[in-house]
This record gives C-alpha cells, sequence and structure tokens, in this order.
C-alpha cells in the first residue's frame, strides 16, 4: 500500500512506524526541518521537508497514487 502521512507528531510518528514495519511505502511530509531530519533517519521512507497545504507538496508526495 501506498501512504502518504502528513507531521511527525503524536500521532504520525506511530503512525509512520506502524506503515513502515508492515512494508508500506510510506511518504511522510513534516514542515519543520529538525522533525524531517529526525524521521528520514529512524524511518525507511521518503521524508519531504515541506508544507502539505501547498498543492506541489503533495503533488510531489504522489497523493494521486495513495
Amino acid at each position: 500500500m501506498y501512504i502518504v502521512i502528513v507531521g511527525t507528531g503524536d500521532i504520525g510518528t506511530p503512525l509512520t512506524e506502524i506503515a513502515t514495519k508492515g512494508g508500506d511505502e510510506v511518504v511522510v511530509i513534516e514542515r519543520d526541518e529538525g522533525r524531517a531530519k529526525e524521521a528520514a533517519t529512524r524511518f525507511d521512507c521518503l521524508v519531504l521537508n515541506a508544507d502539505a497545504t501547498v498543492r506541489e507538496t503533495l503533488v510531489d508526495a504522489g497523493v494521486d497514487r495513495a
């Protein structure tokens, strides 16, 4: 399954962990640079340091596949 997760807070981080451990293809969008770097190091997934309210970011994340 292809999953796009917005944010790496209290909900996004556990969701990312579950999805990546489950073998799903995951893209995380996180606008905070520090959190984005942490997620990129911690999880086997693509992490975009960008604003999810910008249409181009969603296109780059592949939301049409999700």
